[in-house]
């Protein structure tokens, strides 16, 4: 009868730390703070990696990189000068154009050719949109 007793106990145990859980996380999820800062520079990073595919494509079928002056609206076919390339593929070689800027609405920093990289530089400033800084102001960039 006992080891009932304490089988009970631990299975209530377990019952009231899964609520816990689920508690903590409803919270953070309906507050909008379940990411935070690092969930922030997480998604920017995964971004900027998008980012370096689609310049990738870009380069394989033209054999080089955009220009710093047709910039990164040329993935979408919105280059700063110029026209898109013949043959440009109709949805460009991003999925959202929203990725031409960062999580924090910056837009993106590219140059090409590169300071950093001989190919192109590409860089998020962080939240505060300004070169440099620590924390969530911590420049995220693929040199």
């Amino acid at each position: 009868m006992q080891a009932a007793l304490r089988f009970v106990g631990l299975t209530a145990i377990r019952a009231f730390a899964v609520v816990g859980v689920i508690a903590i996380c409803a919270v953070g999820y309906f507050t909008g703070t379940s990411h935070g800062a690092h969930g922030q520079k997480g998604r920017q990073g995964y971004d900027m990696h998008q980012l370096e595919r689609a310049l990738t494509l870009y380069e394989a079928n033209y054999g080089s990189f955009p220009s710093t002056e047709q910039g990164l609206g040329a993935l979408i076919g919105k280059p700063g000068v110029g026209g898109p390339p013949v043959g440009f593929p109709p949805k460009g070689f991003l999925l959202s154009e929203s990725l031409l800027f960062d999580v924090w609405g910056n837009p993106v920093h590219y140059e090409s050719p590169g300071i950093h990289k001989s190919s192109y530089d590409l860089a998020s400033w962080g939240a505060d949109g300004q070169p440099g800084g620590t924390g969530v102001n911590a420049d995220i960039s693929n040199w």
